[in-house]
């Protein structure tokens, strides 16, 4: 199946950046309109889907509603301006690339990477669960749980480790 934009902007970036990630990248899932990003140490249940039409999105699959939430994005919409130059119609304060990869880089590939650098041990999902359903999904530290007047189901770690549940 041939790649997408998306995909081949990806894989050209990940070629050179690979070995700065400290959870190691894969994709787990590549359709002719997105691909699925998933992460080594970190639960099965967070992947990041990026689709050829711009969504870059964090998400936590949970099991046991069947429900989904995004936990962060980083979109991008490419728009050309009459100079040729590209930016995201999305920002509000424009800075302009040569080209739609370099926009995709700059915008959300090296925002992906420091996002998942960022997580630690000490990184939980939480998760509001209404009527059986997922409700709500945030990235907290487990020392803000206690502090938390957020009514959460149930939490658990980023980091694998044997998918120890944190009961709320």
């Amino acid at each position: 199946m041939p790649k997408n934009f998306s995909r081949k902007a990806f894989d050209s970036w990940l070629a050179r950046h690979e070995k700065e990630f400290r959870f190691k990248p894969f994709i787990s899932v590549s359709r002719k309109d997105y691909f699925k990003l998933q992460f080594s140490g970190l639960v099965s249940a967070l992947s990041v889907h990026i689709s050829n039409r711009g969504a870059f999105e964090v998400l936590i699959d949970d099991v046991e509603t069947g429900g989904f939430d995004i936990v962060t994005e980083f979109d991008v919409l490419a728009e050309k301006n009459s100079q040729g130059l590209y930016s995201c119609w999305y920002c509000l304060e424009k800075t302009y690339y040569p080209d739609r990869a370099t926009l995709w880089q700059k915008h959300s590939f090296e925002p992906l990477l420091q996002w998942i650098n960022g997580i630690t041990a000490d990184d939980v999902i939480c998760m509001i669960i209404r009527d059986g359903e997922l409700a709500a999904a945030h990235r907290r530290k487990v020392e803000e749980l206690d502090k938390s007047k957020v009514p959460y189901s149930r939490c658990f770690p980023m980091v694998e480790a044997g998918h120890t549940l944190i009961k709320r």
